[in-house]
């Protein structure tokens, strides 16, 4: 009896522990579409770190946020912190702060142009697959406040050719291993 009390008191710390992680400084996601090729195809795995201070974010960081506007958990490349100026320019390139980023991670730049000033404690996005993404350059708000910012990939596990891109089963039925799908 002494045995199995202390087993299910050990399961009980082991459950609390993995729970407090997940809750305060890791999670799971599966991307749900090509928005971000080549980096992360659909159906790719991806473990996030929890972001709890702005200036753990740096311009180029792969973020996972909510769009209040979209009504989607995304995942998308920081471009702009507050207060930068953004130029998107005829040429498909991107400015920040007048200075034009080397972006080899971005494929299909699109001929959107736009200018765009972040405002404080506010982030702008890009999809890396520019084409194929709904991001800052076609929001009504374009900017995410960083209240709204839940984690920065850490590591990614491609998808593999014989597993499903999306999940079937509806979000409630879930299991806690993954904590969302995102776009």
């Amino acid at each position: 009896m002494h045995a199995a009390i202390s087993t299910l008191w050990a399961l009980a710390g082991i459950i609390a522990i993995v729970a407090l992680v997940r809750r305060y400084w890791f999670f799971m996601a599966i991307v749900s579409s090509d928005s971000m090729l080549p980096t992360f195809a659909s159906g790719s795995l991806l473990v996030a770190r929890r972001v709890h201070r702005p200036s753990r974010i740096e311009g180029g960081d792969v973020l996972i946020f909510r769009s209040r506007e979209m009504g989607v958990t995304m995942i998308k490349r920081v471009i702009g912190l507050p207060a930068d100026q953004i130029e998107l320019r005829s040429d498909a390139s991107v400015r920040v702060n007048g200075e034009t980023l080397e972006e080899q991670y971005a494929i299909s730049r699109g001929s959107f142009r736009g200018s765009f000033s972040v405002p404080a404690g506010h982030y702008f996005f890009l999809g890396d697959n520019r084409e194929r993404s709904e991001d800052s350059r076609s929001w009504e708000r374009p900017y995410i406040p960083f209240s709204d910012i839940k984690g920065k990939i850490i590591f990614s596990i491609p998808r593999r050719q014989n597993l499903p891109t999306r999940l079937t089963a509806p979000p409630s039925t879930f299991t806690s291993s993954f904590d969302r799908q995102i776009s």
